[in-house]
């Protein structure tokens, strides 16, 4: 097994956290010391070394268009949700060497650009191309709410709150820029 060193790089001629450096020849990259942090805590092998694949769990081919984002529920390996630009959530269970779809989230009408889980997993807020903001149960796979965006633009982002049931969304309206909403 060949090792590689990991390296962070800094800009030539630039400060890094340990002080000033001499310059580099240049065209070259220059290892800081995070970088060597970085390999003594992986124990001297390369993070590459360290993420290796040892092949494949499973594949979730139950998406008809791309997946726009792929999250794990907080503290929670064993729950993995997706959503896609076909207009649907899945909420999959990954753990226990049984992986399958729990349940397939769709209101949406266009592609769904992103979600959240709430900070107890229960809740997952879902945004879309549509203009659309919907709030699911992930126990039972119901939308128990669905706003629409006022100016009928896409909603391309939202956020639950980390310590209570608020949420935030951001929507594009074509004539006045990107927008927050927090509802």
């Amino acid at each position: 097994m060949s090792r590689s060193m990991s390296m962070a790089f800094s800009q030539p001629g630039s400060q890094s956290v340990e002080g000033p450096r001499a310059p580099p020849p240049a065209g070259s990259l220059v290892p800081t010391q995070r970088a060597e942090a970085s390999k003594a805590i992986v124990g001297g092998t390369s993070i590459g070394e360290n993420y290796a694949f040892s092949g494949v769990h499973h594949i979730f081919d139950q998406h008809r268009d791309s997946v726009s984002m792929v999250k794990f529920a907080h503290n929670d390996s064993g729950l993995l949700a997706c959503c896609s630009l076909d207009g649907s959530l899945s909420i999959c269970q990954v753990a226990d060497g049984d992986p399958r779809v729990l349940h397939t989230l769709q209101l949406h009408t266009a592609g769904v650009t992103g979600f959240d889980w709430s900070a107890t997993n229960d809740l997952l807020l879902s945004c879309g191309e549509d203009g659309k903001v919907c709030l699911w149960s992930v126990l039972s796979g119901q939308c128990l709410r669905s706003v629409s965006d006022q100016a009928g633009t896409q909603v391309l982002s939202c956020v639950f709150h980390p310590f209570n049931s608020n949420w935030a969304v951001v929507s594009f309206a074509c004539a006045v820029g990107p927008e927050l909403c927090c509802p």
